[in-house]
């Protein structure tokens, strides 16, 4: 242990009042005076430091502990304004951590303290839907809504704490992944027509892009660059499953008893791609499973289906046949960054393709599952799993999979001339922070819906062999009551229900199922046996 020397100890004074002056005219709350004995001292902690009584103490035992004194003053500092009687102390602990990352500038300092918080509080699951990785979970916050996310988040739960309710964990949780979804990015003109571009034709090279947005290449690389770290746009490599012998299904399971929790009874299978609640509607849950074909693997879902429903839940099995999806930015208002869906017009629309048979004018999304037909070898499936785990360039998957590049490079070409590798561009966190269901088991009306779910802003399209249609939508904040009010017209012809934001899935892509010899996927028979086995 050891104190500190004048000159430094008024070093650490002059940090902890410029703190006390941010903390105030960001988030309006007064930290206390800084304790008059402030010391250095190895802690058999992780902690960066900590007041203790009327003492700040440094950790020494931190590495790079004098390179982010500043840092750990500041964390301190907003630690001690924060009401520690009401907000459970992993909430304070990252409020703090990330408002010190937040002041620092230097990069390499600011990795530093990141690893210092990773080893503080370690990634940990705390339920089989929900990770605890706060160092991620703010910088991912910081690149959706900027500075502002984390003043929000203070200033509101700082308010909770005046009005004495107390936030465990489990709430704190609940809240961080309910609230950073509501944040959104505003587009100008020219973000948006290029967010039209490469979402209505994702494979277009820079130089299509900049002729048709207007700007050139360079500008075209900073903007998708930028939008790319606003986690505005995100850029996927995919493997149609259809092409490759993975049939999809949607489960859509409503209980008879409230009580019971259809989770439990899909989180063993082998298949289960997402889980999603439906917090309202005639439904409980949707399931996505991704089945290898194979007769058996279908029989024993068939079977596991059939224990689920004697159990006491209802089921609606949907088989993907067709599928497609499209983007629609007409009611985007540019100038504010709002949506301004006309739902009355739209109610009167889709009222019309219905009355007038017009769907069949208007062309389809969809495209029916195709399986192909060409040889895939060991590293071909293992350049697939890379993909489906985001690792895409030739470089990368040379590295990960510890093979030439040349192979790669062949697999990847063989891959892509046959579509099994598809690129595709996303749009997040634009406003569109609602989400909804729509099944319809009637094929006249699904076909309505379909071509009417053009005008929606995001919609993703589904029929099964029976013309039966299942359709997801991510609509702006009211939307969902404006799309019910649409639907209300074609008289119960569909359901709707209103999607969780929250998705759990833990699918890896099945190498191992592959039979290369045959060229077909095998049965995963003992985890199959064993997951139905828990149903009992």
């Amino acid at each position: 242990m050891q104190k500190l020397s004048r000159e430094h100890k008024h070093q650490v004074v002059q940090i902890w009042k410029a703190a006390c002056q941010s903390i105030m005219e960001s988030f309006g709350l007064a930290p206390p005076e800084i304790p008059p004995e402030i010391r250095i001292e190895a802690m058999n902690k992780p902690a960066p430091g900590m007041i203790n009584d009327c003492s700040l103490i440094i950790n020494s035992s931190v590495p790079n502990y004098e390179d982010v004194l500043s840092a750990t003053i500041s964390k301190l500092c907003l630690q001690q304004a924060l009401p520690a009687d009401v907000l459970c102390k992993e909430c304070i602990d990252d409020l703090s951590f990330e408002f010190a990352r937040r002041s620092i500038r230097d990069t390499k300092t600011k990795k530093k303290w990141e690893s210092i918080w990773s080893n503080y509080s370690p990634s940990r699951k705390v339920s089989q839907l929900v990770e605890y990785n706060p160092r991620a979970g703010y910088i991912w916050l910081q690149s959706v809504a900027g500075d502002r996310g984390l003043n929000i988040f203070i200033q509101e739960l700082a308010h909770r704490g005046k009005n004495h309710l107390p936030l465990s964990f489990e709430d704190y949780m609940q809240y961080f992944s309910a609230r950073v979804r509501r944040f959104k990015n505003s587009l100008d003109a020219t973000e948006l027509k290029l967010v039209k571009t490469i979402t209505n034709a994702p494979n277009l090279s820079a130089k299509e892009i900049s002729d048709s947005v207007g700007i050139s290449e360079e500008w075209v690389s900073r903007k998708l660059s930028q939008l790319q770290k606003q986690m505005i746009l995100r850029k996927f490599l995919r493997a149609p499953f259809s092409h490759i012998g993975i049939q999809m299904f949607q489960v859509l399971v409503s209980r008879r008893e409230p009580d019971d929790d259809p989770f439990n009874l899909f989180k063993e299978c082998p298949f289960l791609y997402s889980y999603r609640k439906v917090v309202s509607g005639k439904w409980n849950a949707l399931a996505t499973l991704t089945i290898p074909e194979n007769k058996d693997s279908i029989r024993f879902i068939e079977r596991g289906l059939k224990h689920i429903v004697a159990l006491g839940f209802d089921i609606d099995l949907h088989q993907i046949h067709s599928a497609g999806s499209s983007y629609n930015f007409d009611y985007y208002e540019q100038k504010n960054g709002q949506w301004n869906n006309p739902w009355e017009l739209l109610a009167i629309h889709l009222q019309r393709i219905q009355s007038d048979n017009l769907a069949a004018s208007i062309p389809r999304v969809d495209t029916p599952s195709q399986r192909t037909e060409i040889e895939l070898d060991e590293l071909d499936m293992k350049v697939i799993q890379c993909i489906g785990r985001g690792i895409g360039s030739v470089s990368k998957i040379r590295s990960y999979l510890q093979v030439g590049q040349q192979r790669v490079t062949e697999s990847m070409q063989k891959l892509r001339e046959n579509g099994l590798i598809r690129k595709s561009w996303e749009v997040h966190n634009i406003g569109l922070n609602e989400h909804a269901i729509i099944y319809c088991k009637y094929k006249k009306i699904g076909e309505t819906i379909a071509a009417w779910s053009l005008r929606l802003p995001r919609s993703i399209v589904t029929f099964s062999s029976k013309n039966e249609l299942l359709l997801l939508a991510d609509l702006p904040t009211g939307g969902c009551y404006g799309l019910a009010s649409a639907l209300d017209g074609l008289n119960d012809g569909a359901c709707m229900g209103i999607l969780s934001p929250q998705t759990y899935g833990s699918w890896g892509f099945p190498v191992p199922l592959w039979d290369f010899t045959y060229q077909r996927w095998k049965c995963p028979k003992k985890r199959l046996e064993t997951w139905i086995s828990q149903l009992d």
